[in-house]
Parts: C-alpha cells; sequence; structure tokens
C-alpha cells in the first residue's frame, strides 16, 4: 500500500473502511494489582489537576465565585479518595491467588498508600472551606495534595514492560511511540482500567535515539490513531468494545480467533471548518526577534494553511479554514462523544537566499503545535446554544515540553448535509442581536472575503468573531534603563515601539542615551485600534527596545510581551445624579474667617468642619518618594518638581 498526499508534506495511508488488526500473546507475572491501584490513583490525579486548572483561569480572567469552582472540586477529591480506599482495601484483604507475587515491599507500598490517602482526604475537607478571603492560600493548599498524589504515583516495581510502536520504510525504522502499558491495561472494575484502555488515541511519532532531541524531535514524523486492548485472555470477550460502532468482521472467520482486519460499512461525511483569529506571545523565530507566522491545520486527511503575518509575534489571521467531504467511519453518536483531534502546527515562514544574494525558494521553521477537540453537530441536531456556535478561546502551543505562545480559535465538525444558508441566518441573528441592530434577512453577510498577495482568504464568521469596538491607546514614554552591550557595542541611540492589533506606534530617538536616557517627546497616540469588547480575547501588548546605528540599521535589544490587558481599560468613573435641580458650592470667608466649608443644595446644606493645624502640618511636611504617584516621579525626573 503506498501513501498518499495532498500538499506533498504530509502523507497519509489509505486503509479506508478497511481496518488491520494486530494481536500480541505473551506471559508475565501477576502483577495486575499493582496497576489496577495506580490508574485509581491516576483518575484521581487528573480530575484533580484539571479542576484547579480552571480556578486558575477563572482568578487569572477574573471570573465570579472561583471559590465554589474549588469547593466542587475538593468534593470530587474526597469521593474519588474513597473509592480508591474501598477498592484498595478490599483487595488488600484477599488471598490465594489473587495475592501471587505480592512482595513485602508491595505491602509497605500498601500501607504507605493508605495511609497518605487518608491524610489528603481530611485535608481536602479543610480546603474545602475556602472563602473569597482566603482563596490564594486555600488554592497554594489543593496544589500540595496534588503534589502529594504524584509521588504516590510513581510505582518502584516495574510490572510488564512499555508498549513501543515503529514506523518502518524499506527494512529500517525511521520513527516510534512509547506507551505506558498500564494505561491500556483492561479490567472489568471501569475505575481500575487504564486511561486508554479500549479507546482511539492519538500518537505522535518521534526520531529514535538522540536524532529526536533538540530541533528535530520537535516536529511530527507520523501521527497515528490507534485502538489498544491489553489485558487477561480470559476478559478477551471485551476487546472489541470499545471500538466506534458499525463494523463487520471477516466472513468465515472461526469463533474466538482474533479478526486480522475489520471492515465498518457505516460511513459518515463532514465538515471541519477551523476558526483561527489571532495568536500571542509566539516564539521568535528570526534574528531580528519576531517571526513570519502561519498556522496549518491537520485533521484526519486534509490540510489547511493559513496566510503569513510579516513580522510579529502576535499575528492576527482572521481566517475560516474549511474542509469538505471529510470521509469517517462508524456511527454517527460515536464521534459526537469522542471526535477525533485537530492538529494545529505554527511556523515561521523563512526564503532562502541564491547564491547571488536574491530571494530563492521558501522554508518553514517549526514553532509550535496545539491540540484541539472539535465541537460537533449532527445532521438532525439544532445549531443553537449552548453549543453553537463555539466559542472562541486560548488554546496553548508547545514546541516540545516548552510553552511556544498562544492561539485565539475555536473548531466546528459539522455533519453533511449541511444547510448553509440556515446556519448564516442563525450566525447573523446572533451577530444582530449582540449589535442591538433589527435583522434583515436581505442583507445578510456573515463573513468577508479578501483577496491579498497569498489569494483568497475567508474571515471568521459574524456571531463567532469577537464584537470589535474602536479604541485610542495612549503610551508614556518616560525613558530607558540600564542598557546592555550588543555585540560588544554600547547602546547611544534606542527607541521603543509599542505594537497592539497589528497597530504600532514608535517613539523619538533618545539622541544621547549617556547623558540622557529620556524621551524629548514623552506622550503619543495610536488612534482607532479595533479591540474585542470581551476583554479576555484581546491581544496582547508587545514592547520592542530597538537601538538606531549607522546606516539606518536598527539592533534589537528586547522584547516583551503583556498578555492580561484588562488593567489598562480606563473605565468611566458612574455617574451621580444630583437631589436637587441646582447645586452650588459657597466657600464663606478667608481660610483665617472662616473654618467651615457650607455646601448649599435645594433643601438642605452639610457643614464640613476644616482641621487648620492639620493642614500646615501636611504642608510642612517633606514629599514621601515612595508615595509619589507615576506622574510625580516623571516631572521630577525632569525637573519640574
Amino acid at each position: 500500500m503506498r501513501p498518499l498526499t495532498n500538499d506533498k508534506q504530509y502523507y497519509h495511508m489509505p486503509f479506508n473502511e478497511r481496518k488491520p488488526c494486530c494481536y500480541v500473546t505473551s506471559y508475565w507475572h501477576d502483577h495486575k494489582r499493582r496497576l489496577y491501584n495506580t490508574n485509581v490513583l491516576e483518575r484521581v490525579c487528573d480530575k484533580l489537576r484539571e479542576g484547579l486548572d480552571d480556578v486558575e483561569e477563572m482568578t487569572r480572567t477574573e471570573q465570579d465565585h472561583p471559590e465554589r469552582r474549588l469547593r466542587a472540586i475538593m468534593d470530587d477529591l474526597a469521593n474519588g479518595t474513597s473509592t480508591y480506599l474501598r477498592l484498595v482495601k478490599s483487595s488488600g484483604n484477599q488471598t490465594g491467588a489473587s495475592a501471587v507475587g505480592r512482595t513485602r515491599l508491595d505491602r509497605e507500598r500498601h500501607r504507605l498508600c493508605l495511609r497518605e490517602i487518608e491524610s489528603v482526604s481530611n485535608d481536602a475537607a479543610n480546603v474545602r472551606k475556602v472563602r473569597k478571603s482566603n482563596l490564594d492560600e486555600k488554592l497554594a493548599q489543593a496544589h500540595d495534595l496534588l503534589a502529594t498524589l504524584n509521588k504516590l504515583l510513581a510505582e518502584p516495581q516495574d510490572s510488564v514492560p512499555d508498549i513501543i510502536i515503529w514506523m518502518l520504510r524499506g527494512g529500517k525504522r525511521h520513527a516510534f511511540t512509547r506507551i505506558n502499558a498500564r494505561q491500556v491495561f483492561h479490567s472489568i472494575v471501569e475505575e481500575e482500567s487504564g486511561k486508554h484502555c479500549g479507546k482511539i488515541q492519538t500518537r505522535f511519532l518521534t526520531l529514535p535515539g538522540r536524532k529526536g532531541l533538540g530541533s528535530s524531535g520537535w516536529t511530527i514524523q507520523a501521527k497515528l490513531e490507534i485502538y489498544m486492548w491489553f489485558g487477561l485472555a480470559k476478559n478477551k470477550k471485551d476487546y472489541l468494545r470499545g471500538l466506534p460502532n458499525g463494523f463487520d468482521l471477516p466472513p468465515g472467520l472461526p469463533i474466538g480467533v482474533p479478526p486480522p482486519f475489520i471492515i465498518y460499512k457505516d460511513r459518515q461525511q463532514f465538515v471541519l471548518r477551523s476558526h483561527l483569529f489571532q495568536g500571542r506571545g509566539l516564539i521568535a523565530a528570526d534574528s531580528s526577534g519576531l517571526s513570519d507566522p502561519f498556522a496549518k491545520v491537520i485533521f484526519s486527511t486534509c490540510v489547511g494553511k493559513t496566510q503569513v503575518i510579516d513580522k510579529t509575534l502576535s499575528p492576527t489571521w482572521d481566517e475560516m479554514i474549511e474542509m469538505t467531504d471529510i470521509t469517517m467511519y462508524g456511527k454517527a453518536e460515536d464521534f459526537q462523544s469522542d471526535p477525533p483531534m485537530v492538529i494545529v502546527e505554527i511556523f515561521d515562514q523563512d526564503e532562502e537566499m541564491s547564491f547571488l544574494g536574491q530571494g530563492g525558494k521558501e522554508k518553514a521553521e517549526y514553532i509550535g503545535r496545539l491540540i484541539a477537540k472539535p465541537v460537533v453537530k449532527m445532521a438532525g441536531d439544532p445549531y443553537e446554544k449552548p453549543n453553537f456556535p463555539p466559542t472562541l478561546d486560548w488554546y496553548q502551543v508547545y514546541r516540545g515540553t516548552v510553552r511556544a505562545g498562544e492561539v485565539l480559535a475555536c473548531f466546528e465538525l459539522l455533519q453533511q448535509p449541511l444547510d448553509s444558508r440556515n446556519l448564516e441566518k442563525k450566525l447573523w441573528k446572533i451577530w444582530c442581536e449582540s449589535k442591538g441592530l433589527p435583522m434583515k434577512e436581505n442583507d445578510i453577510k456573515v463573513v468577508d472575503k479578501r483577496i491579498t498577495e497569498q489569494g483568497v482568504c475567508v474571515s471568521v464568521p459574524r456571531g463567532i468573531r469577537p464584537i470589535l469596538a474602536p479604541y485610542r491607546v495612549e503610551v508614556l514614554f518616560w525613558g530607558l534603563r540600564d542598557l546592555k552591550r550588543i555585540n560588544l557595542m554600547a547602546v547611544n541611540h534606542p527607541r521603543v515601539e509599542v505594537e497592539i492589533a497589528g497597530k504600532s506606534i514608535e517613539s523619538e530617538i533618545i539622541e544621547n542615551y549617556k547623558k540622557n536616557p529620556n524621551f524629548s517627546i514623552p506622550i503619543k497616540f495610536i488612534e482607532d485600534v479595533e479591540l474585542p469588547d470581551n476583554q479576555y480575547l484581546c491581544p496582547p501588548i508587545t514592547i520592542k527596545a530597538k537601538d538606531t546605528r549607522t546606516f539606518g540599521q536598527d539592533i534589537l535589544l528586547g522584547t516583551h510581551i503583556i498578555r492580561n490587558v484588562s488593567k489598562f481599560f480606563f473605565t468611566c468613573p458612574p455617574k451621580h445624579s444630583l437631589a436637587a435641580d441646582e447645586a452650588s458650592l459657597v466657600i464663606q470667608g478667608s481660610i483665617h474667617e472662616s473654618q467651615n466649608v457650607i455646601a448649599k443644595e435645594a433643601k438642605s446644606a452639610v457643614l464640613v468642619p476644616i482641621d487648620e493645624d492639620a493642614k500646615k502640618d501636611d504642608e510642612e511636611e517633606a514629599t514621601d518618594e515612595v508615595a509619589l504617584d507615576w506622574w510625580s516621579k516623571y516631572f521630577a525626573s525632569k525637573g519640574f518638581l
């Protein structure tokens, strides 16, 4: 079987409806209880970790009542620990065949785990008493509980070796993936089964040995969607139960004999819509400290690509990539509960120079990857809330194990036949309601098409894309401090560039950094910056310091990215209505003649006493530099105070 490709970069094996199967029989010592206990504990850890990530996200985005979410997490932790104690204690009381292979270390670890889990359960009850005032303290205690559980996950005795899958070509091993056998181990008790047992999982194959280290190990050598089941021979009747329904076994296969392949007669047609709005905080891939990023969307056997945004770490793509006629095999309800993953890879577009210094072949440098799960809509489901339209969210981009930025996106998998006209009406209605405009069906315009040098680009549809409003960004350029040498040369003429939402502004160039490191013109503005009304979706502020050298050459000194810009938004103070139609403030006499300020209104008067002695003390007190506000410090540095 020969692989096929759509873009001459990503290839796939056309298995189609005929899925090959492979079976291996092996014999191992009966240490299944070690695997079972660790699987139960891993489920508890995973659920606690996800919950704490949710609380931190709620705290970071200033959502309401994160303490309530933490209480619910502690309730789930208490239930998980009680389940663990029940299963482990029941296994510890067994004798005979179930205790074969039990060592002294097993018994000591058994007692240790029981003691630690009981302690964690008691501490969870204490953390549950969280209030808004002590949220940070209780959250730190919850992280300590997670660290304790993670330590217990490490099994000191190896029971079963890992499973290794190799990709071969021409008899040579090119890439592999390694799977912990415990994670696909089967048990008749659901809590004791591995988290990937009897499920289709996506695995990424990497280069073997030292080849997989460093930059060569970042890229995907192969993506494998595989179903795995590892269990006792007496339970082999369960090995096909986790597969998506709708398959048939080969005809004439003897009973009890594993099939060499399975055939799917049921097939579903889908359309994948990937909405990529913007990225932030991407890793710099060029010597200038910037990148020319673009994204590739990989799903099933299809690949889509965004346009390249030049010289930025926070690109705004605003693109919808639509992949049509995606064929998937199995029952429709199986895809709705557990759809395949969408892979998005971010690259930096470079251009290789020819021998004569002219532009040559384009080359893409890998930046990072994100994995997301799409929201699935079947043909008979309505396109309405709470699942549709999908909500844009920030996805973390990783390069290896290092964070490489974030991408604001969402993904929807729509089953065909698809009523595109009705879907556009729903999105247009949502858009008009959010803007407070009357809906006119004759003027429906959900997407915009832009024609650029790179081709036609379809924008994120209205109703999904964030609502933008014009803002004025004010920047105070004060000065630069503690600049180090760059390329063994001192910094003499620095300047600062501030970028947000694709617009930027530059400060004045400091003529002589050693004599005066402050800027001559401090205040500048960026007009009509389109920013989302939802501050959580706002792009970051990128601050770049550069040094201007001879022949107009700019050397990057450093870059700083402010991801959360909500604290910089100006909020208008509330308007207080006056109690009467007219109000006047009358100050009677001078300071020496009167000790009262009388505020006269239509119906009442308020007397406010003034303490002259206290006022004189305030005037005579020396100005405290720490108490000075930011503007006072600035004018003091200029010599105006």
